[in-house]
């Protein structure tokens, strides 16, 4: 297992993430590398918002967490939403959040920030895998 995609070496981050080096800024998508898997901007760049409502453990008791190795399902309601994937006024000190698995809570999800975009997701059902 591996911080990022493309291994655990913060100095090739810059290849893949935006992050602030010297200056604050939002780019396009697609203005680095992609992934071994085709994907662009999953480092960096805005925090994004996912479906999920925030619990601290997930909302699974100790044993049920205990071995998860896939992204649990959090509750079924909140008043705090996730975000992933850090965002572009980290610096590379604070490289440990710049991951596309990084999990931070926002509490006014229904007001704007210029911090946090969002992320689109197409589930596919089981019996279509």
């Amino acid at each position: 297992m591996t911080a990022w995609s493309f291994g655990n070496d913060p100095d090739k981050l810059a290849n893949y993430a935006i992050y602030n080096e010297t200056e604050t800024i939002i780019v396009s998508g697609g203005s680095k590398q992609a992934t071994g898997l085709g994907f662009y901007d999953i480092y960096g760049n805005l925090y994004e918002y996912v479906s999920d409502w925030y619990h601290q453990d997930y909302g699974l008791a100790t044993d049920e967490l205990a071995g998860t190795t896939v992204n649990p399902k959090g509750p079924n309601s909140g008043t705090q939403r996730i975000v992933r994937g850090g965002t572009y006024y980290q610096t590379k000190n604070g490289w440990g959040d710049i991951r596309s698995a990084s999990r931070a809570s926002k509490s006014n999800y229904d007001t704007g920030n210029i911090y946090i975009g969002f992320r689109l997701l197409l589930e596919i059902p089981n019996e279509a895998r």
